[in-house]
């Protein structure tokens, strides 16, 4: 294995470049360094990478082997990884952003749903104050968040208040239940702090649970530092999880669009960017506030929305058919374009409406 080789191993497996040097300096990666004796082997490597090799199955700490072993069994390893998406539930699916407003809990209804259509069960959270989740699928949604009053005589109630997400996690393979977790804004910091105090990581491994993070970004100069803080977060959290970035279009277009002289621009060459190694993109058209509304006030979620006839919508919505028709038709294209983004991530045959 080079030592090209194993920067893109670092990047792909987000390996903090020390421990890439380490791997160099002892050859198990042959940068052409003196050898290093055979006895340095997985039980030496330090935490970081013990706990990635273990992330993807590719051998027992507990066994000792050679260094161009361990250099095999790396490379394995990334091969593995590459072509891990999509995955097939169950797994932890987890939407969040630093910052209000991006979009979060829409992109979970629509996964709920998307999930739904397939067969998938799956239990959900929310840590929000808004808790809008409940309103767009319908379904039992438990809240995450403690009571702020208590929180003040007892702060530990902040991060506890995430455990049955940790015990749903732990079943999920059992059960066969999907995880899904939507964080907001206010809540990114505690519910990090709370992964990474369970390691949570080591757990998933054990477990054999995919965990999935969706970062949301709009294109404007708060949203990416926020995006870029929430991706350095999940990383430090949970290594081993698939980060995703949404970009989501609603009113500002997409990141490849900022003008080149624009403090926006400039914050996404500064601070996103340089993390996007290893990070999947995909894209979550607009849909007008003024075609969806009217069924998000109604409390129907998106299976609905396509399901009902119009002369029913029009009723239930006190619209006009017509206009219906062409709230409808907005949604179905919103609806297939998500389905079409997320099925390079989950096994989802239906959904295309």
């Amino acid at each position: 294995m080079t030592y090209r080789q194993a920067q893109g191993l670092g990047a792909h497996f987000r390996i903090a470049q020390e421990a890439v040097d380490w791997l160099a300096a002892t050859t198990i990666i042959d940068s052409g360094a003196a050898k290093a004796p055979a006895e340095r082997g997985a039980a030496a490597l330090p935490k970081e990478v013990r706990g990635h090799l273990h992330s993807r199955g590719v051998f027992s700490v507990a066994v000792k082997t050679s260094a161009s072993a361990i250099g095999a069994d790396l490379m394995r390893g990334y091969q593995m990884t590459k072509s891990s998406f999509p995955l097939t539930p169950p797994a932890a699916l987890v939407t969040a952003s630093k910052k209000g407003g991006t979009g979060k809990t829409f992109l979970m209804a629509t996964v709920a749903d998307l999930m739904t259509v397939n067969g998938y069960s799956y239990s959900v959270f929310q840590a929000d104050d808004k808790m809008r989740l409940r309103t767009l699928i319908g379904a039992k949604v438990v809240e995450l968040r403690p009571n702020p009053d208590l929180v003040m005589n007892n702060p530990a109630l902040m991060r506890q208040a995430f455990t049955p997400f940790y015990t749903a996690c732990s079943e999920a393979m059992a059960s066969g239940k999907s995880v899904l977790f939507d964080i907001g804004a206010n809540e990114v910091e505690n519910a990090a702090n709370f992964l990474t105090d369970v390691e949570i990581d080591e757990d998933l491994v054990s477990w054999g649970l995919p965990m999935i993070v969706f970062v949301l970004v709009q294109a404007e100069t708060d949203a990416i530092a926020s995006a870029a803080e929430t991706i350095r977060r999940f990383r430090s959290a949970v290594p081993s999880a698939r980060l995703v970035l949404v970009e989501n279009l609603l009113e500002r277009g997409p990141l490849g669009a900022l003008r080149t002289t624009g403090p926006a621009r400039h914050q996404f060459e500064k601070d996103l960017k340089p993390l996007l190694a290893g990070v999947t993109r995909v894209t979550m058209p607009a849909i007008l506030p003024d075609f969806w509304e009217p069924y998000d006030n109604a409390g129907q979620r998106f299976l609905k929305a396509l399901a009902m006839e119009p002369k029913e919508a029009a009723k239930r919505l006190n619209m006009e058919v017509g206009d219906v028709k062409i709230a409808r038709r907005a949604v179905a294209v919103y609806f297939r374009s998500m389905h079409a983004a997320l099925s390079q991530l989950i096994v989802l045959p239906k959904g295309g409406v």
